[in-house]
C-alpha cells in the first residue's frame, strides 16, 4: 500500500515531513532511533470514527544528538483501507521538540494559572520534585540532584517570586500548592515524591493534603506545619523590602 506518513515540525528532525510508500516508512522506522530514545509511551484514549482512528496519550522522548529529554502530549489519526494504515498523521509539541534538538538543558518554563514558573526536569522513572525554602532558587538542590544520577526523573522547581518564576497578587502558599497539583497532573508526573526545605516542606504538606491523589510520598526537611509566629512576621517582611530593593529577583 502507497500509505502516507505525515509528519510537521522542523526539518532538521529526522522523522518531521511527508513521506508516501512501503520504503518511505520503512526508512522512517529506521530513522526514528537516531533522533529518539524512547523513555515513557501512553496510550490513554483511543477513539473510533469510520475508517479513522484517533490516539491520543503522552511520551517521554530523549531527543537526539543534543540528549535532552522532552514530554509532550500527543494526538495522531490513523486512516484503515483494508485492514491496514493508509495514512499516519501526529500532532505534537513539535517547538518543544526543535528547541530540545539544539539543546541539552533541563530548564522548562510555563504558566500556571498566570504565574510564570521555572524548573530543571530531567532523568526518567519515578518522579521526583524538590522544593526550596524562602530567598533561595532551585539550584539549593543541585548537590544533592546531581548525586542521585538519572534513574529518576527529578524536577527542581522556582518557586514564585524566586529565580526566574514570577508572582501573581494575592497568591499564598495554599494557591502555590494548588498550581504545582495541576503542573503535576498535566505532566506525567503522577504519583510523585515530594521533597520540600523550609517554606518549600509548608508547600509540600499542603499539597499532600490538599491533592492526596497526586502525591505518594512526602519528604519534609527543617520546616513546620505551624503558622509563623507573629512577632517574626516583621523581620520578614523587612528581609523582602531589602531583597527587592536591589532590584533583583528574589535568588535570582
Amino acid at each position: 500500500m502507497e500509505a502516507i506518513w505525515h509528519v510537521d515540525g522542523d526539518p532538521a528532525v529526522v522523522t518531521v515531513g511527508i513521506i508516501q510508500g512501503r520504503d518511505g516508512v520503512r526508512r522512517w522506522l529506521e530513522r526514528f532511533p537516531t533522533g529518539f530514545r524512547p523513555l515513557a509511551f501512553s496510550v490513554e484514549r483511543v477513539i473510533g470514527d469510520g475508517g479513522d482512528v484517533i490516539a491520543l496519550g503522552r511520551f517521554r522522548h530523549r531527543v537526539q544528538p543534543a540528549d535532552a529529554i522532552v514530554d509532550s502530549d500527543y494526538a495522531i489519526r490513523f486512516t484503515i483501507r483494508d485492514g491496514l494504515i493508509a495514512r499516519y498523521q501526529i500532532f505534537e509539541d513539535s517547538l518543544l521538540i526543535a528547541m530540545a534538538r539544539h539543546s541539552a538543558a533541563p530548564s522548562r518554563q510555563a504558566r500556571i494559572n498566570g504565574v510564570l514558573y521555572g524548573w530543571d526536569d530531567c532523568g526518567s522513572g519515578h518522579p521526583v520534585l524538590f522544593l526550596h525554602g524562602l530567598f533561595l532558587n532551585r539550584q539549593f538542590w543541585t548537590p544533592l540532584t546531581d548525586r542521585v544520577g538519572t534513574g529518576k526523573r527529578l524536577v527542581t522547581f522556582d518557586m514564585p517570586g524566586h529565580g526566574v518564576s514570577g508572582w501573581r497578587d494575592g497568591v499564598d502558599l495554599d494557591g502555590i500548592a494548588d498550581d504545582l497539583a495541576l503542573w503535576i497532573a498535566e505532566n506525567g508526573a503522577t504519583l510523585a515524591t515530594i521533597v520540600g526545605h523550609s517554606q518549600g516542606g509548608m508547600i509540600a504538606l499542603r499539597l499532600a493534603i490538599r491533592h492526596p491523589h497526586v502525591v505518594e510520598r512526602l519528604v519534609v526537611v527543617n520546616s513546620s506545619a505551624r503558622a509563623e509566629y507573629p512577632e517574626r512576621v516583621g523581620a520578614w517582611r523587612n528581609r523582602r523590602a531589602a531583597l527587592l530593593d536591589e532590584g533583583g529577583r528574589v535568588g535570582g
